[in-house]
């Protein structure tokens, strides 16, 4: 349902109507995405955060930009 909703560009109702089910039941379904998809991001961004902290214990150049080369 996300994936026809977000990147298919269906309405609920028009999933619904695909699926057989009501469109309350496709924005109730919609809606628990949306927050496992926001809890999964935030886990993410956390573990990357704490593995970027990790790698500057070790190496503090860790996390820097790449230093600019000259050029012509």
């Amino acid at each position: 349902m996300f994936v026809l909703h977000r990147f298919g560009g269906m309405t609920y109702d028009e999933i619904g109507l695909h699926l057989g089910i009501p469109p309350e039941a496709v924005k109730a379904v919609f809606a628990a995405a949306m927050v496992r998809l926001a809890r999964a991001v935030r886990t993410a961004e956390r573990d990357e955060a704490l593995e970027l902290a990790r790698l500057k214990k070790r190496d503090p150049a860790a996390g820097r930009s790449a230093p600019k080369r000259g050029g012509l």
